[in-house]
């Protein structure tokens, strides 16, 4: 048994030596455009809005690659554009600076090598871990307010509490990247970020009563065209969905630039 112990030691420390060997780094620009799903907008890839990013990768024996990323875009949803008649009344909208720092593995589907003739492309499926900044906004009489800080669902209410700017998510996603040249390579990818938070659009719980909140915040507690409670008013009637959480999709294009000094173990095959 302390032989077998010692021997499997023995095979991931020569694994871990060849792979030590054997890596590509690259530092990244990356562009492209943000979405969202949630309670306003439950259709994927529409109201697609700008974003960009930087990105450091190490790639080990051409399978295998570790990505760090910085991304900065916006997204947003309005009730007004979607064809579900309960969500044309109630009438509610957001947008969102969104930041994301995030960390994720890569598995190439072929062997990759940027600068090889014969490794030059592959598929490529990722999935890893993020930390995201939101803060959403509506507009009124054309200007933004900051949705959290009027605590639209009775948050800052006796009772309420806050949600937090920053959370958490889980990339998935899938992209093809290709060598440009012997320091160069060009990548499309598509990820959705499954988050543990629901308020990306300042939506998920009940109506509170606007006759609590000071005019020029009320506006933005119940927009609803026609009001659905017996009493006139849709206070404790449900704004949001509690048993779903929202998500958030980054697709585009990455530009990686090869930073290895010297040769390596896998520049030596090609």
């Amino acid at each position: 048994m302390i032989v077998r112990y010692i021997g499997l030691i023995g095979v991931f420390t020569l694994l871990g030596g060849q792979m030590a060997r054997c890596q590509q780094r690259e530092l990244g620009i990356t562009g492209g455009v943000m979405s969202y799903l949630g309670e306003l907008n439950q259709r994927p890839y529409t109201d697609l809005r700008p974003a960009i990013g930087v990105s450091y990768r190490t790639t080990y024996q051409n399978r295998i690659s570790w990505e760090h990323h910085l991304i900065a875009g916006r997204i947003g949803g309005a009730d007004s554009l979607q064809s579900d008649p309960l969500q044309f009344n109630r009438n509610l909208h957001f947008r969102s600076n969104l930041i994301e720092l995030g960390t994720q593995l890569e598995i190439n589907y072929f062997e990759y090598q940027m600068g090889s003739k014969r490794r030059f492309f592959s598929p490529y499926l990722f999935f890893g871990f993020s930390a995201f900044y939101s803060n959403p906004e509506a507009n009124a009489n054309g200007q933004w307010f900051k949705l959290r800080a009027i605590g639209t669902e009775g948050q800052n209410l006796p009772g309420g509490k806050k949600y937090n700017l920053i959370n958490f998510a889980v990339p998935v996603g899938a992209g093809f990247k290709i060598s440009l040249g012997s320091r160069v390579s060009f990548a499309i990818f598509t990820g959705f970020r499954k988050t543990f938070f629901d308020h990306l659009d300042d939506v998920a719980g009940t109506y509170a009563d606007p006759e609590l909140f000071r005019p020029e915040e009320a506006v933005f507690v119940d927009r609803s065209r026609i009001k659905q409670g017996v009493n006139g008013t849709n206070v404790g009637l449900e704004r949001g969905n509690r048993n779903t959480k929202d998500w958030y999709n980054y697709t585009g294009f990455s530009l990686c630039f090869k930073t290895n000094r010297r040769q390596t173990a896998c520049d030596r095959v090609r």
